[in-house]
C-alpha cells in the first residue's frame, strides 16, 4: 500500500475520532446550521460532510473496517472506498456513473487492489443488468476473464443469458426463457457454443419434460410434482425406448 493511501486512512481515522468522541451508543451530533455531522451506534460510527442541505460524504467505522461513500449535488452515491479491518489496505473501490438528472445508474465499475480483479457493470433504465465484464488486472494492463450480458422482454423478465469466456479460446454458455401467456414457469434452454444441450418445458404447474441432447440421440423425461414418471430415448427424432414408473 503506498504512502499516500496511509495517510489517506490515517486522516480519516482521525476525522472519524474528531466526530464521534465522548459520544455514547445511539447518539446523534448535529452542526449550527442543523444537518448531521455524526451518529453512534453500538456497533458502528457514521460521520458526515455537508453543504447546505447536501450530504458530500459519508464514512462508516466498524470493525470490519472503514467505508467512505462520496455523493454528487444530487445526493447521488458516486464512489464508495472501503478499507481492511486495520485500514492498512483498500479493500474494493466501487464508482457510480449517470445519464441527466436519472437516480439509477447507468454503469458501475468495482476494482479489488487485493485480488487484482475489475468488474465493469451497465444497467438498462430500470436498473437491471445488461453487461457484466470481470477482469483481472495487472498494473494497468487488463485481461477479461468472463462477459456476461442479458436480455429481456417487454415485461422485464430475463429472456436470455450469456457467459462468454476469456482466453485464446473462448466458450459460450446460453440460457433462453420462453414465457408462456398462462403464467406457467418458462421453458428453459441451455446452449455451449450454439449447440443445445438442454431443454425443460412445462405442461402444467405441476407437470414438465426435461430433454438431455446428445447430437441426434435425445432423452426426454417426464415429472410429475417433481417425480420421475416416463422417459423416451429417441435417435435422430425416431423413439427408440419407451419406459414409465
Amino acid at each position: 500500500m503506498t504512502a499516500r493511501f496511509r495517510f489517506l486512512s490515517a486522516v480519516f481515522f482521525a476525522v472519524c475520532l474528531g466526530f464521534c468522541a465522548n459520544l455514547s451508543a445511539d447518539t446523534i451530533l448535529r452542526g449550527q446550521d442543523g444537518q448531521l455531522r455524526s451518529l453512534v451506534t453500538t456497533e458502528e460510527r457514521y460521520g458526515f460532510s455537508a453543504e447546505s442541505t447536501n450530504i458530500n460524504s459519508i464514512f462508516v467505522v466498524s470493525d470490519e473496517g472503514i467505508t467512505l461513500r462520496m455523493y454528487d449535488s444530487q445526493n447521488r452515491i458516486m464512489r464508495e472506498t472501503r478499507w481492511n479491518s486495520d485500514y492498512s489496505k483498500i479493500e474494493s473501490v466501487i464508482e457510480y456513473s449517470y445519464t441527466g438528472e436519472k437516480r439509477i445508474p447507468s454503469s458501475r465499475t468495482e476494482k479489488y487492489p487485493s485480488q487484482s480483479k475489475e468488474i465493469s457493470i451497465q444497467y438498462t433504465e430500470t436498473g437491471a443488468e445488461t453487461k457484466r465484464i470481470v477482469y483481472n488486472t495487472t498494473g494497468s494492463r487488463k485481461t477479461v476473464v468472463e462477459t456476461v450480458t442479458w436480455e429481456y422482454d417487454s415485461r422485464g423478465r430475463i429472456s436470455e443469458e450469456k457467459h462468454v469466456s476469456g482466453g485464446a479460446n473462448p466458450t459460450e454458455d446460453k440460457y433462453a426463457y420462453l414465457y408462456n401467456d398462462n403464467d406457467l414457469p418458462p421453458d428453459y434452454y441451455v446452449y455451449k457454443n450454439g449447440e443445445l444441450l438442454e431443454k425443460t418445458a412445462y405442461v402444467s404447474d405441476v407437470e414438465y419434460w426435461s430433454v438431455i441432447y446428445f447430437g441426434n440421440y435425445e432423452i426426454w423425461t417426464r415429472y410429475v410434482y417433481g417425480e420421475k414418471k416416463e422417459e423416451i430415448y429417441k435417435l435422430n427424432g425416431i423413439i427408440q425406448r419407451r419406459s414409465t414408473f
